[in-house]
């Protein structure tokens, strides 16, 4: 009927042409035209984001894709183009402004290879002031790099410590870039960890127990130990050491948990704070 409610399913057909027509230039018309026959990409993808035997059979009798598989396979595309890696998506998910209004097309995707393989990670397609892409992979890409590095740096600070008596996490912030500086914040995909500007905030941090046997100089010197890795590495992060001052319970001493438990500053001291930036204090 003119004029009548555009329905939930026409609205994901419209988010569906919209990927269409900003992929097709770079990947298979196929691919990404809805209405095209059903292929065996299709299949796999579908059964990747956990589409059902029934929704797969669906797509059998209709001899075509649905709009989500086909969105996903435009992330996919995508995000090779532009870092030259591969990538698997695993899962979809449409935002929408009002009731029948999409906003924003969210792909999961996991990394298939390298140091980062089996992190997942977004891609979002968003719909409002202009279509355009943004991801953050380069976050995923970072961190695994980082937790590489602040392994070898927790062994070489406090290796030796019994079992237990410390823990750790590295980190690198979340964010989604834009392809392109004039719909967002834009970054370079090829960015490392020796300059990573300001949105990654890399850090590493250190807990150790209430019954460590460590003096308040001893673990600022074993964070400075640690230091030396990452600078060694021409890494810049930022680094905190702390002694947690709560008792242990029957969970045990573990990251997660002294992390929850000194949460706003509580129950620690002796706190030390680094950094390998440049100008920073050795």
């Amino acid at each position: 009927m003119a004029g009548a409610q555009m329905t939930r399913r026409e609205a994901l057909a419209m988010v569906a042409a919209a990927l269409g027509m900003t992929m097709i230039a770079g990947c298979s018309p196929e691919w990404l035209d809805a209405t095209s026959e059903l292929t065996k990409r299709d299949l796999e993808v579908a059964r990747n984001i956990g589409k059902t035997e029934s929704d797969i059979e669906g797509m059998r009798k209709r001899g075509r894709a649905s709009d989500d598989v086909r969105g996903a396979e435009a992330a996919e595309d995508y995000l090779a183009k532009r870092y030259g890696e591969q990538f698997k998506a695993v899962g979809t998910e449409t935002e929408y402004d009002s009731a029948v209004s999409p906003s924003r097309v969210v792909v999961t995707l996991a990394v298939v290879s390298g140091p980062a393989a089996g992190a997942e990670f977004r891609a979002v397609y968003r719909l409002e002031d202009g279509p355009s892409w943004s991801d953050d992979y380069v976050s995923v890409r970072l961190d695994a790099q980082l937790r590489a590095i602040a392994t070898e740096a927790f062994s070489e600070g406090f290796g030796d410590l019994s079992k237990g008596e410390a823990v750790w996490q590295s980190e690198v912030s979340r964010t989604l870039f834009y392809a392109d500086a004039a719909d967002g914040h834009a970054i370079d995909p090829d960015v490392s960890l020796e300059d990573p500007g300001e949105y990654f905030a890399p850090k590493f941090v250190v807990f150790a127990s209430p019954t460590t046997s460590l003096t308040e100089e001893g673990l600022t010197e074993r964070l400075e130990r640690a230091a030396r890795v990452f600078k060694r590495a021409r890494v810049v992060v930022f680094l905190h050491a702390y002694r947690v001052t709560a008792p242990v319970g029957d969970e045990g001493f573990t990251y997660e948990w002294a992390d929850s438990v000194t949460y706003d500053g509580e129950n620690v001291d002796w706190a030390c704070h680094l950094s390998t930036e440049a100008g920073s204090e050795d």
